[in-house]
């Protein structure tokens, strides 16, 4: 299904996708340096098309953010934390695009 809204609701919630993924997500741990604040929005974008273009799955998210990490930055896999800190990033985007959808 393919969700068109305004810009200004597209816009505010790829900031929403943005701090989560720098408040919660944060796989290189840079958010305690505010002039890295915006690392991640490339991932946010990626994240939004795909829920917008595709309303992808949990775990079609999942799988890309282990991508990301694994794959794109380069990162060794790290075992449960890096798995519940996805599960916990998927969990808190899913809220907030359930919540965009309904309202």
């Amino acid at each position: 299904m393919r969700f068109d809204w305004n810009e200004e609701r597209v816009v505010a919630f790829r900031e929403q996708i943005n701090d989560i993924l720098w408040n919660i997500w944060d796989p290189i741990g840079v958010n305690q340096w505010p002039e890295a604040f915006g690392e991640y929005d490339f991932y946010g974008t990626d994240i939004v098309i795909m829920l917008f273009e595709n309303d992808i799955s949990k775990e079609q998210l999942d799988e890309y953010l282990s991508w990301a990490v694994h794959t794109h930055m380069g990162l060794s896999k790290t075992g449960d934390y890096q798995q519940k800190l996805r599960e916990t990033t998927c969990q808190k985007i899913f809220e907030s695009w359930d919540k965009l959808k309904t309202s």
